[in-house]
């Protein structure tokens, strides 16, 4: 149940954050010298048209129940979904694991070995907190670094570790000196696990520190980018501020906010014109989102 043991090598304390530079990984390899995940370097075949999934929240979804309604069995979906389309790579918004434990981290590890493609994540407050205490040990061994500026074709993906809901100050000066680079991608994507704002009226479960945010979505105007990608909340939810589309997608096999809600993942595609981003649902045939995103470079 529990999956191989995570060596004690990868156990032990170590940063809080890491800023080196993100990596894109292979899960389907189980073997103990490779337990954190085989760096993988993704090269699209045409570099003019990028394609990629993106999939949030699993947590949850560990446990094999034979019920079709499980997380489980929409986790394995999504990804033998995702998989058929062959993509370039996919992108998790974090909440891949139950809590910030060896155990949990294990079961994580078990669950990926159904990922085919390449995979990069950023963390949520499930994957780095136990009981309100951080342990990025565990999310570090796994995918490497919890934040990450990668630019694969002609579009440029930045993420962002938000899943405490603030930013420390080592955090703030990455993010600063991260969009003061230049760069020749044609779309800018962001993602983090916390949506900047809580679209929804008489809630609120986004980022906690306000100011915080704000910052963030005057850095995402300043540099144009196209679109904010978030989970956190487990539903499909989008809106628009300033120019700045913010998607939250928490579908991926964690149990659902609502009965409307559906669990999904994001397809997108990157072209010179900019990024069409379309959800797809288990057993819907038309997508449960259709948005084209123009290039804002």
């Amino acid at each position: 149940m529990y999956g191989r043991r995570m060596p004690h090598k990868l156990r032990a304390d170590g940063p809080r954050h890491r800023f080196d530079e993100v990596k894109f990984r292979n899960f389907s390899n189980e073997r103990r010298k490779e337990w954190e995940g085989a760096p993988v370097a993704v090269i699209p075949p045409d570099s003019n048209s990028v394609r990629f999934a993106i999939f949030g929240d699993v947590a949850g979804s560990e446990f094999p129940f034979a019920s079709k309604q499980s997380g489980y069995y929409a986790y394995k979906q999504i990804i033998k979904s995702i998989s058929a389309r062959q993509p370039d790579f996919a992108v998790s918004t974090g909440d891949l694991a139950l809590r910030a434990t060896h155990l949990a981290y294990r079961r994580l590890r078990k669950l990926l070995r159904y990922v085919t493609f390449p995979l990069i994540a950023t963390p949520g407050n499930h994957d780095i907190v136990d009981r309100s205490v951080v342990y990025s040990q565990f999310f570090h061994a796994l995918f490497g670094s919890d934040h990450g500026d990668i630019t694969i074709g002609n579009v440029r993906l930045i993420l962002i570790n938000n899943a405490w809901g603030s930013f420390e100050d080592e955090q703030l000066k990455w993010i600063d000196e991260t969009f003061a680079k230049t760069s020749t991608a044609i779309s800018t994507l962001i993602f983090c696990h916390k949506p900047v704002f809580d679209p929804r009226e008489n809630t609120y479960y986004g980022m906690e520190h306000r100011p915080h945010a704000e910052h963030l979505h005057s850095l995402f105007v300043k540099h144009k980018v196209s679109a904010v990608f978030s989970g956190h909340i487990h539903s499909l939810l989008h809106t628009e501020r300033d120019g700045v589309h913010y998607i939250i997608s928490g579908g991926g096999g964690s149990k659902l906010k609502t009965a409307h809600d559906a669990h999904h993942f994001l397809w997108c595609e990157a072209t010179e014109q900019g990024v069409h981003v379309t959800a797809h649902g288990l057993d819907q045939t038309e997508p449960l989102l259709d948005l084209n995103l123009s290039a804002r470079a």
